[in-house]
Protein backbone atom coordinates (compact mmCIF):
# COMPACT_ATOMS: atom_id res chain seq x y z
CA UNK A 1 0.00 0.00 0.00
CA UNK A 2 1.26 3.71 -0.68
CA UNK A 3 1.41 6.09 1.19
CA UNK A 4 -0.19 9.63 -0.29
CA UNK A 5 0.39 12.84 1.24
CA UNK A 6 -2.55 15.56 0.27
CA UNK A 7 -1.45 19.48 -0.29
CA UNK A 8 -2.41 21.26 2.96
CA UNK A 9 -4.77 23.40 2.01
CA UNK A 10 -4.60 26.16 4.93
CA UNK A 11 -6.15 26.98 8.36
CA UNK A 12 -9.93 26.71 8.13
CA UNK A 13 -12.42 27.98 10.79
CA UNK A 14 -15.88 26.55 10.80
CA UNK A 15 -18.92 28.58 12.50
CA UNK A 16 -20.43 25.98 14.15
CA UNK A 17 -23.50 25.61 16.97
CA UNK A 18 -23.19 25.39 20.51
CA UNK A 19 -26.07 23.09 20.91
CA UNK A 20 -24.47 20.61 19.47
CA UNK A 21 -21.87 20.24 21.93
CA UNK A 22 -24.38 19.59 24.31
CA UNK A 23 -26.64 17.37 22.81
CA UNK A 24 -26.15 14.30 25.01
CA UNK A 25 -24.97 11.92 21.68
CA UNK A 26 -23.93 8.75 23.13
CA UNK A 27 -27.33 8.45 25.26
CA UNK A 28 -29.60 8.85 22.49
CA UNK A 29 -27.02 6.58 20.18
CA UNK A 30 -29.16 3.62 18.47
CA UNK A 31 -26.53 2.19 16.56
CA UNK A 32 -22.87 2.11 16.38
CA UNK A 33 -22.28 5.83 15.21
CA UNK A 34 -20.03 6.68 18.36
CA UNK A 35 -18.31 10.36 19.12
CA UNK A 36 -14.69 9.32 17.85
CA UNK A 37 -15.56 6.32 15.61
CA UNK A 38 -12.37 5.96 13.04
CA UNK A 39 -10.49 3.15 10.93
CA UNK A 40 -6.67 3.42 12.02
CA UNK A 41 -3.68 1.91 9.70
CA UNK A 42 -0.88 2.62 13.02
CA UNK A 43 2.09 1.54 10.20
CA UNK A 44 0.88 4.54 7.55
CA UNK A 45 -0.27 6.56 10.26
CA UNK A 46 -3.59 7.42 8.62
CA UNK A 47 -7.20 7.33 9.44
CA UNK A 48 -10.81 7.92 8.50
CA UNK A 49 -13.13 9.70 10.33
CA UNK A 50 -16.64 7.73 10.42
CA UNK A 51 -19.14 10.12 9.89
CA UNK A 52 -23.02 8.82 9.21
CA UNK A 53 -24.76 9.09 5.96
CA UNK A 54 -21.24 9.87 4.49
CA UNK A 55 -19.97 6.22 2.92
CA UNK A 56 -19.11 5.30 6.86
CA UNK A 57 -20.29 1.67 6.13
CA UNK A 58 -18.40 1.94 2.52
CA UNK A 59 -15.39 3.35 4.81
CA UNK A 60 -15.30 0.39 7.11
CA UNK A 61 -15.62 -2.29 4.27
CA UNK A 62 -12.44 -0.66 2.40
CA UNK A 63 -10.50 -0.02 5.25
CA UNK A 64 -10.91 -3.23 6.79
CA UNK A 65 -10.16 -5.26 3.31
CA UNK A 66 -6.98 -3.35 3.85
CA UNK A 67 -4.51 -3.11 6.97
CA UNK A 68 -7.08 -0.61 8.99
CA UNK A 69 -8.59 -1.15 12.57
CA UNK A 70 -12.21 -0.19 13.31
CA UNK A 71 -11.80 1.97 16.62
CA UNK A 72 -14.75 3.53 18.75
CA UNK A 73 -12.90 4.34 21.87
CA UNK A 74 -12.72 8.12 22.55
CA UNK A 75 -9.94 9.83 20.62
CA UNK A 76 -6.68 10.78 22.29
CA UNK A 77 -4.33 12.76 20.32
CA UNK A 78 -1.77 11.06 17.97
CA UNK A 79 0.53 13.65 16.45
CA UNK A 80 2.00 11.35 13.82
CA UNK A 81 -1.74 10.63 12.50
CA UNK A 82 -3.19 12.13 9.50
CA UNK A 83 -6.77 11.86 8.74
CA UNK A 84 -9.24 11.29 5.83
CA UNK A 85 -13.28 12.67 6.18
CA UNK A 86 -16.51 12.11 3.49
CA UNK A 87 -18.50 14.96 3.60
CA UNK A 88 -21.74 14.97 2.30
CA UNK A 89 -24.16 17.96 0.72
CA UNK A 90 -25.70 18.71 4.26
CA UNK A 91 -29.70 19.25 3.45
CA UNK A 92 -29.33 15.99 1.13
CA UNK A 93 -27.11 14.22 4.32
CA UNK A 94 -30.16 15.20 6.45
CA UNK A 95 -33.21 13.74 4.25
CA UNK A 96 -31.26 10.45 4.43
CA UNK A 97 -30.77 10.95 8.19
CA UNK A 98 -34.14 11.63 9.26
CA UNK A 99 -35.29 8.93 7.31
CA UNK A 100 -32.91 6.59 9.06
CA UNK A 101 -34.05 8.07 12.14
CA UNK A 102 -38.19 7.45 11.12
CA UNK A 103 -37.23 4.11 10.03
CA UNK A 104 -35.83 3.08 13.27
CA UNK A 105 -38.44 5.02 15.83
CA UNK A 106 -41.06 3.50 14.03
CA UNK A 107 -40.11 -0.41 14.37
CA UNK A 108 -39.07 -0.91 10.62
CA UNK A 109 -36.54 -3.14 9.61
CA UNK A 110 -34.14 -3.18 7.00
CA UNK A 111 -31.41 -4.07 5.39
CA UNK A 112 -28.43 -2.95 3.50
CA UNK A 113 -28.71 -3.52 -0.01
CA UNK A 114 -32.03 -3.73 -2.50
CA UNK A 115 -33.81 -5.98 -0.15
CA UNK A 116 -37.40 -3.14 0.29
CA UNK A 117 -37.43 -2.78 4.52
CA UNK A 118 -41.25 -3.51 4.87
CA UNK A 119 -44.16 -4.28 3.28
CA UNK A 120 -45.62 -0.80 2.21
CA UNK A 121 -48.80 -2.12 3.50
CA UNK A 122 -48.24 -2.23 7.09
CA UNK A 123 -47.57 1.25 7.21
CA UNK A 124 -50.28 4.08 6.41
CA UNK A 125 -49.29 7.38 4.01
CA UNK A 126 -51.20 9.36 7.50
CA UNK A 127 -49.48 7.28 9.94
CA UNK A 128 -45.88 8.59 8.00
CA UNK A 129 -47.20 12.13 7.89
CA UNK A 130 -48.57 11.84 11.88
CA UNK A 131 -44.96 10.91 12.97
CA UNK A 132 -43.19 13.46 11.18
CA UNK A 133 -45.14 16.06 12.29
CA UNK A 134 -45.05 14.98 15.66
CA UNK A 135 -41.14 14.80 15.17
CA UNK A 136 -40.98 18.13 14.48
CA UNK A 137 -42.74 19.82 17.42
CA UNK A 138 -40.55 22.67 18.88
CA UNK A 139 -39.20 23.49 15.78
CA UNK A 140 -36.61 20.06 16.79
CA UNK A 141 -33.66 20.05 14.09
CA UNK A 142 -31.58 16.88 15.80
CA UNK A 143 -32.88 13.31 16.60
CA UNK A 144 -30.16 11.19 16.70
CA UNK A 145 -26.41 10.62 14.89
CA UNK A 146 -28.09 10.54 11.63
CA UNK A 147 -29.57 13.88 11.71
CA UNK A 148 -26.25 15.56 13.69
CA UNK A 149 -24.07 17.84 11.84
CA UNK A 150 -21.06 16.75 10.04
CA UNK A 151 -18.48 18.64 12.27
CA UNK A 152 -19.83 17.64 15.58
CA UNK A 153 -17.97 13.75 14.19
CA UNK A 154 -14.67 16.14 13.04
CA UNK A 155 -14.15 17.69 16.51
CA UNK A 156 -12.34 15.08 17.85
CA UNK A 157 -9.56 14.81 15.71
CA UNK A 158 -9.55 18.70 14.73
CA UNK A 159 -5.56 18.76 15.79
CA UNK A 160 -4.71 16.75 13.48
CA UNK A 161 -4.39 17.49 9.71
CA UNK A 162 -7.82 16.11 7.79
CA UNK A 163 -7.96 15.76 4.01
CA UNK A 164 -11.66 16.49 3.11
CA UNK A 165 -13.27 14.48 0.17
CA UNK A 166 -16.28 14.80 -1.27
CA UNK A 167 -18.70 12.22 -1.02
CA UNK A 168 -19.28 12.73 -4.85
CA UNK A 169 -15.82 12.60 -5.74
CA UNK A 170 -14.80 9.42 -3.58
CA UNK A 171 -13.96 7.26 -7.08
CA UNK A 172 -11.44 9.98 -7.75
CA UNK A 173 -10.02 10.33 -4.47
CA UNK A 174 -10.48 7.52 -2.56
CA UNK A 175 -8.19 5.71 -4.33
CA UNK A 176 -5.21 8.35 -4.25
CA UNK A 177 -5.83 7.85 -0.14
CA UNK A 178 -5.69 4.31 -0.15
CA UNK A 179 -3.10 3.80 -2.44
CA UNK A 180 -2.49 0.83 -4.67
CA UNK A 181 -4.35 -1.69 -2.62
CA UNK A 182 -7.55 -0.04 -3.13
CA UNK A 183 -10.68 -2.39 -3.47
CA UNK A 184 -14.07 -2.43 -5.31
CA UNK A 185 -16.07 -0.41 -3.34
CA UNK A 186 -20.10 0.26 -3.07
CA UNK A 187 -22.26 2.81 -1.32
CA UNK A 188 -24.82 0.90 0.33
CA UNK A 189 -28.80 1.96 0.26
CA UNK A 190 -30.84 1.41 3.05
CA UNK A 191 -33.51 3.34 1.23
CA UNK A 192 -37.11 1.72 0.59
CA UNK A 193 -38.34 4.43 -2.46
CA UNK A 194 -41.52 4.78 -1.83
CA UNK A 195 -40.96 5.70 1.62
CA UNK A 196 -38.08 7.69 1.07
CA UNK A 197 -39.60 9.81 -1.36
CA UNK A 198 -42.30 10.27 1.07
CA UNK A 199 -39.76 11.71 3.87
CA UNK A 200 -37.87 13.66 1.31
CA UNK A 201 -41.09 15.23 -0.10
CA UNK A 202 -41.91 16.14 3.53
CA UNK A 203 -38.80 17.58 4.46
CA UNK A 204 -38.44 19.53 1.01
CA UNK A 205 -42.02 21.04 1.67
CA UNK A 206 -41.49 21.57 5.33
CA UNK A 207 -38.14 23.73 3.94
CA UNK A 208 -39.92 25.28 1.77
CA UNK A 209 -43.07 26.42 3.88
CA UNK A 210 -41.33 26.84 6.98
CA UNK A 211 -38.80 29.83 6.95
CA UNK A 212 -38.52 29.93 10.76
CA UNK A 213 -37.74 26.02 11.17
CA UNK A 214 -35.44 26.29 8.04
CA UNK A 215 -33.27 29.39 9.47
CA UNK A 216 -32.99 27.30 12.55
CA UNK A 217 -32.02 24.54 10.69
CA UNK A 218 -29.44 26.61 8.91
CA UNK A 219 -27.48 27.55 11.45
CA UNK A 220 -27.10 25.15 13.03
CA UNK A 221 -25.52 23.27 9.48
CA UNK A 222 -23.67 26.61 8.36
CA UNK A 223 -20.30 24.71 9.19
CA UNK A 224 -21.34 21.85 7.67
CA UNK A 225 -21.73 23.68 4.13
CA UNK A 226 -18.73 25.26 5.01
CA UNK A 227 -16.82 21.61 4.78
CA UNK A 228 -18.61 20.81 2.41
CA UNK A 229 -17.55 23.93 -0.21
CA UNK A 230 -13.26 23.33 0.59
CA UNK A 231 -11.65 21.35 -2.11
CA UNK A 232 -12.32 17.87 -2.30
CA UNK A 233 -8.96 16.09 -1.88
CA UNK A 234 -7.14 19.06 0.11
CA UNK A 235 -5.79 18.65 3.47
CA UNK A 236 -6.85 20.94 5.70
CA UNK A 237 -6.24 22.39 9.51
CA UNK A 238 -9.95 22.76 11.01
CA UNK A 239 -10.81 25.06 13.99
CA UNK A 240 -14.32 24.83 15.39
CA UNK A 241 -15.44 28.02 16.17
CA UNK A 242 -18.28 27.82 18.87
CA UNK A 243 -21.34 30.32 18.53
Amino acid sequence: MSKTTAQVGGTRIINTHEDVYIHNHEKESKSSHILGSRLLCVPLSKGCILIPKCASTSLKNIGLNLDYEWTETQYEYDPNLKFMATIREPWERYISGYYEYLCRSMGIKFLIGSVKPFDPPDLTLQQIMNFCDDSFLNNKILFDEHTMPQYYFVKPFINNLITLINRKDIDEYYPVWFGDDYPPHYLYARSDEELYNIVKDYLNEKREKDSEWFSKWMKYFEGDYQLYNMDSGMEYRLLLNRS
